[in-house]
């Protein structure tokens, strides 16, 4: 019910990778959002600055082209690295350069590197990426996901919160209003699903950094030539 910015996010993370190494073991980050993972790959100094309530209700009154002429004008750098395609993204970085009278991107500094990092990405022919999706989705029904939602709004955590706008929340809202038949709002998850995935492999093809890997049997040679440098 509250809402979990990446400025904290980093905190808690490097606060947990120390815990493991202090147990002298190797800290795995896995996971698809590609900001949150960069935020600590490239040592970014996010801006501390709290959300203003009424400024994102203003702001999430506009239209995302309207909201993208906005920061265009406030800080046209943000428009490189931001998802332009999160409307959330693009209203945290307004809300930063509003509050603070400063470009987002000057605030959003990279540090030296702090930790010796390799980084693994897989590669999935796209059709198959999809069934698995689709068969997610699936199986998440079938477990449960539409009782979950149905419960979370029982008890009151509304749509408006960035928890319940995240894929496999935000689609169901339809249904729970009785609008929309459940197998829309399935087909309308796997599609959204499909999105988010096209997006972030554009977000992950950019960092060269990233090796990419077809067979369990390459991630571990891979892994093992990296703990021998160290």
């Amino acid at each position: 019910g509250r809402p979990f910015t990446l400025s904290q996010f980093r905190e808690e993370a490097l606060t947990h990778i120390a815990l493991v190494q202090s147990r002298e073991q190797i800290p795995i980050l896995v996971g698809g959002t590609g900001l949150y993972i960069s935020s600590l790959v490239d040592n970014f100094r996010i801006p501390q600055v709290p959300p203003n309530k009424k400024l994102r209700k203003s702001l999430e009154e506009k239209t995302t082209p309207e909201l993208l002429r906005l920061l265009k004008q406030l800080d046209p750098e943000a428009l490189k690295f931001i998802d332009v395609k999160n409307t959330r993204r693009v209203i945290r970085a307004l809300e930063v350069c509003m509050l603070t009278n400063e470009s987002f991107t000057t605030q959003r500094k990279k540090d030296d590197p702090i930790f010796d990092i390799l980084q693994i990405g897989i590669a999935i022919p796209r059709e198959i990426l999809y069934k698995r999706i689709d068969e997610r989705v699936d199986e998440m029904v079938e477990r449960g996901l539409v009782h979950e939602v149905d419960l979370l709004i029982k008890q009151r955590y509304g749509w408006d919160l960035p928890s319940m706008s995240g894929i496999g929340y935000r689609q169901f809202r339809a249904y729970i209003e009785e609008k929309v038949p459940l197998e829309t709002i399935i087909t309308h998850l796997k599609q959204d699903t499909h999105r988010f995935a096209r997006r972030q492999m554009t977000w992950f093809r950019r960092d060269k950094r990233i090796q990419w890997v077809e067979r369990y049997e390459d991630a571990e040679n891979l892994i093992k030539e990296f703990l021998l440098k160290k």
